[in-house]
């Protein structure tokens, strides 16, 4: 079994020796709700890990498993020291994204068990294993299951986020209880506000896990166009803010998914009155890079 403090002293060059794991506390009496949520890593800083357990379950090509697992603060990760680890039978599988795990209210010792849902495929790289956890069924459904399997290979993973730019946000998975309770809101289906998650985006950037933070910075503009706090004064345009399509965007610059950049653009010039996207210097700005892109076609 691979022990995750010598694993992860690995991955990140430490001169440390491996130590044994502290003893686990009991489980907090106060259990947060973590809805059905990607963990990430599994193909990258902890693929090693999420490869043993799938091999112990011999998971092979259109692979599936449900089993339960735990979540722990990983308090010496040389990275991020709000880290929140997934564990499967003692192996960490990956991590809760930034966003999440930040604002869970975790001791720095303890577990809490979680549901943990693996879905693994071969590609032209290998075995690829993609996790989802949550911490209860009544925290939310799964969004995919053994029929409706999950993208895994990186052309399908971008074919599947252009066809969600392009899409109505009421067509994506559905909204928690308490969201389908406010609708209109601006929350995403994490539970967070979109205003909440600038900062959680531009960590994940500055981690360089591009992937993650487009992710969440899509999730921030579908949220934003679900606000519809201003509607009535806006003459029936959201006129979301331009921070996020403008994050997103850049990201899909840097990943060279310039068809996905185009869609998400646009989707936002069509949320916004056009006396909007005159008077706003950052919602000018993106019109502008959309004519760029689409004359330099």
């Amino acid at each position: 079994m691979i022990n995750p403090m010598g694993f992860l002293s690995k991955v990140f060059g430490t001169s440390q020796p491996s130590a044994t794991p502290a003893p686990q506390a009991p489980t907090p009496t106060t259990t947060p709700r973590i809805p059905p949520t990607k963990v990430t890593g599994t193909t990258t800083y902890t693929k090693d890990g999420a490869h043993h357990i799938a091999t112990l379950y011999d998971l092979k090509d259109n692979g599936y498993l449900e089993t339960t697992g735990q979540i722990i603060k990983d308090t010496a990760n040389p990275v991020d020291p709000h880290a929140v680890a997934v564990t499967v039978m003692g192996e960490i599988i990956g991590y809760l994204p930034a966003y999440l795990a930040h604002s869970l209210p975790l001791p720095d010792t303890g577990a809490q068990p979680v549901e943990v849902q693996m879905f693994t495929a071969h590609t032209a790289k290998g075995l690829r294993v993609e996790c989802w956890v949550r911490n209860s069924a009544s925290a939310g459904e799964w969004e995919y299951t053994t029929q409706q399997r999950p993208p895994m290979s990186a052309q399908q993973q971008r074919l599947d986020r252009q066809n969600r730019a392009m899409l109505h946000p009421e067509t994506q998975a559905p909204r928690t209880t308490e969201q389908r309770a406010t609708p209109g809101a601006g929350y995403t289906d994490s539970g967070l506000h979109y205003l909440e998650l600038v900062e959680p985006i531009n960590q994940l950037k500055r981690d360089g896990n591009l992937e993650a933070a487009l992710d969440m910075a899509l999730a921030a503009v579908h949220a934003a166009e679900e606000d519809k706090t201003y509607l009535g004064a806006n003459g029936g345009f959201v006129n979301p803010p331009p921070a996020y399509t403008r994050q997103a965007a850049i990201i899909l610059r840097k990943l060279k998914h310039t068809e996905e950049e185009i869609a998400l653009l646009q989707r936002y010039i069509n949320y916004c009155s056009p006396e909007f996207l005159q008077r706003n210097k950052a919602s000018r700005e993106l019109v502008q890079r959309l004519e760029k892109l689409t004359t330099s076609k």
